[in-house]
């Protein structure tokens, strides 16, 4: 008979059941079997959520809407779809819709929403007071307010008597000359524009717009791809006198009196 060179390898589980069904593991004690399960993370356990409850991913901000009473004047702002808007100061319920005038306008239009003057519109006496007004008809007579922006489209005509605003946006492709002084917060100018314009916040040329004429304003952006050529103002006005100054001299004035 062959030997194996090689010894058999016996584990201990398989000697014990060997011993067993030999009947000499009376008294014998075995261990069983352990599995190892895997490590689990350590720390407070994790909460589930409640059944039923709903998880947000985003939260959206509501739009928020500068108004402006066109009975008292008073600024405010709400978020939000406007449907109805109540004055916080004059308790008046202001008109929210949008308006377009396409044809000749005598009466009287004032609502928070925008007034679009179309070519063809013809505002005669009207009176029109909005948060925006877009203007590419013509005012002949009458006032045209907007206590926001207004917007100066090609083909526009008017006496600039008749017109105010807080903001004023030259719209591309159109041209105007202005000779008197206009006095506005903001001014945009993205098509062409001549005048004298007298700016609390800021003046921005817009790519394929130009500004000419006598310019003040505290900022001015000229972006690339537009042009400029007026006399400038920009910055601060005369600064005020310093407070020691003051004193100083008003002790000159006591002591001199």
């Amino acid at each position: 008979m062959a030997k194996s060179d090689s010894p058999r390898v016996i584990d201990g589980l398989s000697s014990v059941r060997a011993a067993q069904r030999s009947g000499k593991t009376k008294g014998l004690r075995t261990r069983p079997s352990r599995t190892r399960l895997p490590k689990t993370e350590k720390g407070p356990p994790r909460k589930t959520d409640a059944p039923g409850a709903s998880r947000i991913g985003h939260t959206v901000v509501p739009e928020s809407h500068e108004i402006v009473c066109y009975k008292c004047g008073y600024g405010f702002t709400l978020r939000g779809r406007i449907e109805k808007a109540l004055c916080p100061k004059c308790r008046s319920w202001l008109e929210v819709g949008d308006h377009v005038v396409d044809a000749e306008c005598r009466g009287m239009i004032r609502t928070i929403g925008t007034i679009r003057i179309l070519d063809g519109g013809v505002v005669n006496g009207g009176d029109l007071v909005a948060t925006d007004v877009i203007l590419a008809g013509s005012v002949k007579s009458g006032s045209v307010r907007a206590s926001r922006r207004l917007e100066l489209c090609p083909g526009a005509a008017f006496e600039l008597g008749n017109l105010s605003m807080r903001d004023l946006t030259v719209r591309s492709g159109a041209r105007f000359v202005i000779n008197r002084r206009i006095a506005c917060r903001d001014l945009e100018v993205e098509g062409e524009f001549k005048g004298k314009v007298r700016a609390e916040n800021l003046i921005r040329v817009r790519p394929g717009g130009f500004l000419r004429g006598d310019i003040q304003t505290p900022r001015l952006v000229v972006e690339e791809g537009g042009g400029l050529k007026a006399k400038l103002n920009v910055g601060a006005s005369a600064a005020p006198e310093p407070a020691a100054k003051k004193k100083a001299s008003g002790r000159k004035r006591r002591h001199g009196s």
